[in-house]
């Protein structure tokens, strides 16, 4: 597939995402939907979060638009539009391994209830979506005597991540196929006591249960996933072992510094290809002085998209929903409309996602929070 640098969709398209993420976050920003904990936080992190679920939204607007006009869900041939969401997902495994590395070099982990916070946080908002998976994918393909041994084994892949497809109906697409990272971060979460042992250099209680019992977890996912994408994870150690040296660079900065942040992350978003090692290691850069405290003159620490990021996993896995239904009623009404014409509709969808998330997060992912909180 030939791959471009720019167009005039793409242009059209990212100018419509930066309008829309500018008026989202000062919407939201006069709203109430961090807790005290979230909003004592002050790390560009949390803005970050929000960036990146909203710029993957923007990647899956495009996807569904060749979808609907090709019948074939490929990446973008733009390279800015395809790494709104290869970059945002690569900053995400980076986010992911920056805060777990950063507990097990504290050390005295629980990990029963490091374990149970994950399913808390992950699995309430994933169950609720794979209903409405189930229920498109039935829809489209009944339950019948001979199918059903079938039916149940996709259901297996479903609720472990894995995904797939039920007699061809792809179900992946009803969420934007969203769930192969989750995957990841599972296989990357069963990695963490054999990294504590590794990092601390001695075992810990009860290792004799929770590492072979890790250790089989992630075989397993391993055998499942792209090895090399694990790298991703890894990459955020030096943003937490040098983190002391970043943080004194950070200090020091000049407006070079600046320059060479900015045309760095120019050079990621716009010329690199997506999940490559330079482009996976031009990020890692990047992430370890966000993480340490680098926010572009503030712009992450803004009120409205750290609220974003609040609701960055819900935004993750419904906006695929919205995008379906939208191509659904697209296909119902045979419409005939260009992509410059198309591209008009990201911000009305945007505004769906974002309404949607909110809700899902203050009555579904909320609530677990809370409780796993409160323990």
């Amino acid at each position: 597939m030939d791959i471009n640098y720019f167009s005039i969709s793409s242009l059209i398209l990212t100018g419509l995402f930066i309008f829309s993420l500018f008026v989202s976050s000062r919407l939201l920003g006069k709203m109430n939907l961090m807790d005290g904990e979230a909003a004592r936080r002050n790390s560009p992190l949390d803005g970050l979060r929000g960036v990146l679920a909203s710029a993957v939204v923007v990647h899956h607007f495009y996807i569904n638009y060749v979808m609907y006009t090709t019948g074939e869900w490929v990446r973008p041939t733009t390279q800015i539009l395809n790494n709104f969401g290869a970059v945002s997902v690569s900053f995400f495994f980076l986010i992911t391994g920056y805060l777990f590395f950063s507990k097990i070099q504290k050390g005295n982990i629980l990990w029963k209830q490091l374990y149970l916070s994950r399913v808390r946080r992950i699995v309430p908002l994933y169950l609720f979506v794979f209903v409405f998976i189930v229920s498109v994918t039935l829809y489209f393909r009944p339950l019948t005597l001979e199918n059903l041994p079938d039916f149940f084994k996709w259901l297996r892949r479903w609720l472990l991540f894995l995904g797939g497809n039920f007699e061809d109906f792809p179900s992946g697409i009803v969420i934007a196929g969203v769930n192969w990272t989750l995957t990841y971060e599972w296989g990357f979460y069963f990695s963490l006591p054999i990294w504590y042992v590794l990092w601390h250099r001695r075992l810990f209680s009860k290792w004799y249960i929770v590492l072979p019992l890790s250790l089989l977890v992630f075989l397993y996912i391993w055998k499942r996933t792209d090895y090399h994408v694990y790298l991703l994870f890894l990459l955020a150690l030096p943003s937490v072992y040098f983190k002391e040296r970043i943080r004194e660079i950070l200090d020091g900065k000049t407006i070079l510094f600046d320059i060479f942040q900015i045309t760095l992350l120019i050079l990621v978003v716009v010329f690199s290809n997506g999940y490559t090692v330079i482009q996976m290691v031009g990020t890692a850069i990047l992430f370890s002085f966000i993480a340490n405290g680098y926010s572009y003159g503030e712009v992450l620490n803004n009120n409205g998209l750290r609220k974003l990021g609040e609701i960055s996993y819900s935004i993750y896995l419904t906006h695929g929903i919205i995008l379906y239904a939208l191509r659904s009623y697209m296909h119902n009404t045979k419409m005939q409309i260009g992509i410059n014409g198309f591209s008009l509709v990201f911000p009305i969808i945007f505004t769906l996602v974002i309404l949607i998330s909110i809700i899902t997060y203050r009555f579904i992912e909320y609530p677990f929070i809370c409780k796993r909180k409160s323990e």
